[in-house]
């Protein structure tokens, strides 16, 4: 048994499956890590990607940073960060979105990868 559980979580770490992202509701939040959807709720979020990749949600890989009532958000893409999704299809998706009563101050792109 746990040798199929062990197979089982390999498979899910090299198959490139990104874990949700944290929320952010107000806070300052830097991603290091690759993970799916930054959802912000909260009025004067700061949000920094570095070396990461956001993709969208899991169920159809759209919008990868949304406010959904968050105000003055402030994004920042660092070094060979992206926000992107898994196939060529994809392209034409939402990145980032400004939802419903959400407002985006600034974005910032620092980044190597501009794609």
């Amino acid at each position: 048994m746990k040798k199929i559980l062990g197979i089982l979580i390999l498979g899910l770490l090299w198959s490139g499956n990104a874990y949700s992202c944290d929320d952010v509701d107000g806070a300052t939040v830097t991603y290091t890590s690759d993970c799916r959807q930054i959802v912000v709720t909260g009025d004067g979020s700061n949000i920094t990607i570095d070396g990461a990749t956001i993709k969208g949600h899991s169920s159809d890989n759209e919008d990868g940073i949304i406010t959904t009532a968050g105000t003055n958000t402030t994004i920042t893409i660092n070094s060979d960060a992206a926000i992107g999704h898994d196939t060529a299809a994809g392209l034409t998706r939402v990145g980032i979105k400004n939802g419903a009563g959400g407002s985006i101050t600034t974005i910032t792109n620092n980044g190597s990868n501009r794609d």
